[in-house]
């Protein structure tokens, strides 16, 4: 569920941003992955893999997980929107499958994982 939540936060952010004020698309879906990524920690800590750790070691983790699934968003994106000519949401929702399935894995072993 938080991953969907913060899928169309992530999306509507993109578009407003493009469509409403003409920002660069790589730049919008930077700035929505974040929004989205602060909508998703609170899911993924409490419900999807109900944490028991500490706030300050589990969300040092994410921000290090984030800051890499920024990194590989972005790639993604930009391949698919200027090497491909993909439509900005058809990329983002291709480089969102992508990254979610990677995401999931490693905050499931390294960010929530219990030691």
């Amino acid at each position: 569920m938080g991953g969907a939540v913060a899928t169309i936060v992530h999306i509507a952010v993109l578009w407003f941003l493009v469509e409403m004020f003409s920002v660069s698309p790589s730049i919008a879906t930077s700035i929505g992955f974040c929004i989205a990524v602060t909508v998703n920690y609170s899911f993924q800590y409490h419900w999807t893999f109900a944490s028991v750790g500490p706030h300050s070691l589990i969300f040092s983790r994410y921000l290090v997980v984030t800051f890499a699934m920024l990194g590989l968003n972005l790639l993604i994106f930009w391949a698919l929107t200027r090497l491909y000519q993909t439509p900005y949401i058809y990329a983002q929702l291709m480089a969102t499958g992508i990254v979610m399935l990677c995401n999931f894995a490693i905050n499931k072993h390294y960010t929530f994982g219990r030691r």
